[in-house]
């Protein structure tokens, strides 16, 4: 992938910076994933074998193993799983890219070990392509779980009382496309939003407690049990918590000599699968649909310009990307992508970045928080003396 700047570049200076901070974009799209969605962190193992050297051996195979079960649960939608082959530790060692124990503890013949374990992304794909496969690696913006209960005349939230917080906070941590924030319950949430509000639905108190921990909405998911004190019949219901995903609703019944804590914690897994299935189905790479568009950026100052940059690099529905023209004041770029303009769009958000325009009328790329002053989407030729005039016939997506 070879970048091709403008060949009459008069301010020196500038563009020396702009190619230095656009080097970055011979990255491979696998590059730019690790540390991220083929990141699988905290895996837990326990081996006991004939000696320490052995049970670490085993011990750390399994973690690679376990890993790639959990890497495939993540990527790969449920009913499409019995698809995979067998996911051995030697399949788990030909994806490996690298892994770090970061804690453990040993005796003469038991190893105990917290791993986390990277992916190399580009064989990870070659091989969910050769299968065929469908999967998504688009990661949604964290949102921010308020558990609501409901018991007996009764409403509790920030409350140690309430076992529905209680199976939010023992479920792993936000690992999937769709990650899930469970609160502390500490004052600041209780200020951004109490049991009353919640029940209430109160948008304001809702994106309070989003903003507070940095999430895209809050996920307000409300349980109602029919007992107080031996609940056996568990209503859970959310309203969609953002574009993309849909509500859930249904009833979960206590099975026969199953503990209250599975009980609460097996509804509160059903909604956080529930979710990652809807994401995954909505977001599945169609690598047999490659497209192309031709996108231009505002350069507002090098400091912005590199922020488009490093945001494109986790755009990983781009499957090249390259400069066409660049001013000081603007660049076109030429993107191949696989999917949809919609889907792209869904990634280019998460992403922090927007993308403006139809195939009729061309596209404009920026950051989120520039969106309100992008020039609009029109067909931008450079001009010699710097600047950047539009047309009225746009690229089309091809």
């Amino acid at each position: 992938m070879t970048l091709r700047f403008l060949s009459r570049i008069r301010v020196l200076g500038l563009y020396f910076l702009v190619t230095t901070a656009f080097a970055v974009f011979t990255f491979s799209t696998a590059r730019a994933q690790i540390g991220g969605v083929y990141d699988v962190l905290g895996v837990q193992v326990d081996v006991t074998a004939d000696s320490a050297t052995a049970a670490q051996r085993e011990a750390l195979q399994r973690a690679q193993q376990d890993a790639l079960v959990a890497l495939m649960e993540r990527l790969v939608p449920q009913e499409e799983r019995v698809r995979l082959p067998q996911l051995t530790a030697g399949l788990a060692e030909q994806l490996l890219s690298d892994f770090q124990v970061v804690q453990e503890s040993r005796s003469d013949v038991r190893y105990l070990a917290t791993v986390n374990v990277r992916f190399v992304p580009q064989r990870v794909r070659e091989l969910l392509q050769s299968i065929p496969v469908p999967f998504a690696e688009t990661q949604s913006k964290p949102l921010v779980v308020v558990p609501l209960y409901e018991a007996g005349g009764t409403q509790l939230l920030w409350s140690e009382a309430n076992p529905w917080m209680r199976a939010w906070a023992a479920q792993p941590g936000p690992g999937g496309l769709v990650p899930l924030i469970m609160p502390l319950g500490d004052l600041g949430d209780i200020v951004a939003i109490d049991a009353p509000r919640a029940a209430a639905g109160d948008a304001a108190a809702q994106e309070a407690i989003a903003a507070q921990h940095g999430a895209v909405g809050a996920l307000l998911v409300r349980a109602t049990a029919d007992s107080a004190t031996d609940p056996s019949v568990l209503s859970v219901s959310a309203p969609a918590p953002r574009q993309g995903l849909s509500g859930v609703s249904f009833t979960v019944r206590r099975e026969s000599g199953e503990a209250v804590e599975s009980f609460f914690s097996r509804a509160a897994a059903r909604v956080a699968s529930s979710l990652q299935e809807d994401w995954k189905l909505g977001n599945t790479i169609a690598f047999d649909r490659r497209n192309s568009l031709e996108a231009g950026v505002d350069i507002f100052d090098l400091q912005q310009w590199g922020q488009v940059v490093q945001r494109l690099e986790k755009v990983n529905l781009l499957a090249s990307r390259r400069v066409l023209r660049m001013t000081r004041t603007m660049a076109d770029l030429r993107l191949e992508y696989f999917g949809d303009p919609q889907r792209l769009r869904v990634a280019f958000n998460q992403a922090d970045l927007v993308l403006v325009g139809e195939p009729s009328i061309g596209w404009v790329i920026g950051r989120s928080e520039d969106a309100s002053r992008l020039s609009p989407p029109r067909l931008r030729v450079a001009t010699p003396n710097g600047g950047v005039t539009t047309g009225d016939q746009a690229p089309a997506v091809q």
